[in-house]
């Protein structure tokens, strides 16, 4: 493509996605899996608490030592989402950016900065997906189509203690499709400015023992035409934001006897982007665009053997590797493109034990990550073929005492690097339940982050540190949790201490074109309150939060004003008297919040963003939506974590009908 008078070249990764349309048409199901609901009415507060991912147990939410938000695919289907990454900005305290050529970024309670994202494990089927390259998926899975996924499960928090260094901020657990028993279902959605789009998926049960379940998603944004203006200067730009996504996977699981049973699982996903944010209008005016492309395979495996109802061992292997190119109008960086490789596996042995007896795992690991290849348009990155070795050790242990009333959580894990040395992250957590809805928690959790290989040599125009040492974060958290009847309350205080944290800084001795490096200088904290409240009754639901985030520089005094100092969402649901009509309608509202993380960027006043859903189900086997984002049409600007200093606008009014049929 010509972009500004540069030419880019890009990579040629067309995929003949049809040919695997039959996979998911071969079988007809013998009966049709129950059916899913997209109204939060339908569902109880016991299914809504399970937590099934971010914890190595299987648990209520009353019970673990994490600060846990789940989503299932009905909640995001009301809230009219079109992004995986949408689901991370449904929780309280977090919020998603929109990235370099269409991708992501994430922060989490506070510490908005354009590497901040580096610090969120995200998981498919409990698989770590973070890069060598750049420490986060956000990159190289811009969009996992939600078609292909099921839940979600968030932790707010440090998690190295459990997945190690991916975990310093969070974890974002993304639970691919399942179907309880046999079904063949298919979704087709058309909207606004070319929006399409479309999923097929199946679960097909060979016998009592044996299932097969494949997806084929895909989704395409048309040319969006959102004009931004560049400050200081009597100019405008146009951004196409447009992009494609496609996503497959096949599943095979298998009961081969009542002690020994397998998972084997095939992912891909491939995203192209066109005409999205760059590095700034500051330095880039009206050509603050930049394209993306990104392709992604993984294979995994599971095996458990359970010795008996308490006792299980469970081994996890995978691999997947990922190419992942930026397209920029810089001259000196047209373009700039990373391949990355991770193979690894887990061997945990458990015993969930009986009532008001211990409960505990020990476990093992090994990792492998390599930079396969790192290209600039003009020759090799210097972290091409950079390698690193992870051998992991992790136990947990929980004690209950007074009939279970109280608990003690402990765990540890401690990880050797093949590049660095060692680093180990405890993980401790205090329960009293005093009766079997209500919970008090005081949890602490350490977590590390090591340096990155782009980090460690050098990424576009910032000057690399071989000398970087991992950057550790100290959070501390009381929780009270109430479920009485159809409510759920919940209040979270929170206070985080991040020592030695790798930041960017000017730099201007640095030999051209560097004119920023990276350091271990920061020492950051943050503070805040998080409030939720859930309610779900016959005909209509509830749900809501509202956080209060506070997070500076501890040398400086300065916020990271990218970041909202309160969020506020609230969601209605009403199921209409006597019909199949069903009407969500949710707000989101970010208060205090600026243009950029540069200090003197522009107030955004208040954001509010409204969308309307309404769906009707016509038969058992055929459902209508209609959704409306954006309802007012209000056109907010949104942060950026660039040198945007007005924010990034967006695009208004988005309107997207959709068919569901399941045989």
């Amino acid at each position: 493509m010509l972009r500004n008078g540069i030419l880019l070249v890009t990579k040629n990764k067309i995929i003949k996605f049809k040919y695997l349309l039959p996979f998911a048409l071969i079988l007809s199901p013998a009966s049709r899996a129950e059916e899913s609901n997209t109204s939060l009415i339908n569902m109880t507060l016991e299914e809504l608490l399970n937590v099934t991912v971010v914890s190595l147990f299987e648990e209520s939410e009353l019970a673990t030592s994490s600060s846990v938000y789940i989503v299932e695919e009905s909640e995001w289907l009301k809230k009219g989402l079109k992004r995986t990454n949408e689901i991370m900005a449904l929780q309280p305290s977090a919020a998603s950016y929109s990235f370099l050529g269409g991708s992501n970024a994430f922060a989490i309670r506070g510490y908005a900065n354009r590497i901040s994202t580096r610090g969120t494990a995200t998981l498919l089927d409990g698989v770590p997906l973070n890069s060598y390259s750049f420490g986060t998926a956000q990159y190289l899975l811009p969009n996992f189509d939600l078609g292909a996924l099921s839940r979600a499960e968030l932790i707010r928090g440090p998690g190295s203690a459990i997945h190690g260094s991916d975990a310093f901020h969070g974890v974002f657990a993304l639970q691919s499709f399942s179907a309880e028993g046999d079904t063949l279902e298919t979704e087709l959605g058309a909207g606004s400015d070319s929006y399409t789009r479309f999923n097929t998926r199946f679960a097909h049960s060979f016998g009592p023992t044996s299932k097969l379940t494949g997806v084929i998603a895909s989704t395409y944004q048309g040319d969006s035409q959102i004009e931004f203006n560049v400050p200081n200067l009597a100019a405008q730009g146009i951004r196409k934001e447009k992009y494609d996504s496609q996503t497959g996977l096949l599943k095979y699981a298998s009961n081969l006897n009542q002690n020994w049973t397998t998972e084997l699982g095939i992912y891909f996903n491939q995203f192209n982007s066109d005409d999205f944010p760059s590095i700034g209008t500051i330095p880039l005016g009206a050509a603050d665009i930049s394209d993306g492309e990104s392709q992604f395979e993984m294979i995994r495996a599971n095996i458990e053997r359970k010795f008996s109802q308490q006792e299980t061992l469970t081994i996890d292997l995978f691999r997947w590797q990922t190419e992942q190119t930026f397209f920029y109008t810089i001259p000196s960086v047209p373009s700039q493109s990373q391949d990355d490789r991770r193979q690894g596996i887990k061997v945990t042995y458990k015993d969930t034990g009986s009532e008001n007896e211990n409960r505990w795992l020990i476990g093992t690991g090994f990792n492998r990550q390599k930079i396969t290849s790192a290209l600039f348009a003009s020759g090799r990155q210097p972290f091409d073929g950079l390698e690193r070795e992870i051998i992991n050790l992790f136990a947990q242990l929980r004690i209950p005492f007074f009939d279970n009333k109280i608990a003690l959580d402990l765990g540890a894990r401690l990880d050797d690097y093949s590049d660095f040395g060692s680093q180990t992250t405890p993980r401790l957590g205090v329960i009293y339940q005093p009766d079997d809805n209500t919970a008090w928690k005081f949890l602490f959790g350490n977590a590390f982050r090591a340096p990155v290989g782009g980090e460690l040599t050098f990424s576009g125009l910032i000057q690399g540190n071989p000398q970087l040492k991992p950057e550790t974060i100290d959070t501390y958290e009381f929780v009270y949790l109430n479920k009485a009847g159809n409510n759920q309350t919940g209040i979270t205080l929170f206070y985080s201490q991040w020592k030695d944290a790798i930041v960017v800084i000017d730099d201007l001795d640095q030999p051209a074109p560097f004119t920023q490096r990276y350091v271990n200088q920061g020492e950051f904290e943050s503070q805040g309150l998080e409030l939720e409240y859930r309610y779900i009754g016959d005909s209509w639901g509830i749900d809501s939060s509202l956080s209060f985030v506070d997070s500076r520089n501890v040398h400086t005094d300065e916020s990271f004003v990218a970041f909202p100092e309160s969020i506020l969402q609230v969601s209605m649901d009403y199921q209409l008297p006597n019909s199949n009509f069903n009407i969500s309608f949710s707000n989101q509202l970010w208060f205090n919040v600026q243009g950029s993380p540069i200090q003197s960027s522009d107030d955004l006043g208040t954001i509010w963003n409204s969308n309307f859903h309404l769906s009707y189900d016509y038969s058992p086997q055929l459902e209508l939506r209609v959704d409306i984002r954006d309802l007012f049409n209000r056109k907010n600007n949104v942060p950026s974590l660039w040198g945007n200093p007005d924010g990034l606008p967006t695009k208004g009014i988005e309107v997207a009908t959709y068919i569901s049929y399941r045989w």
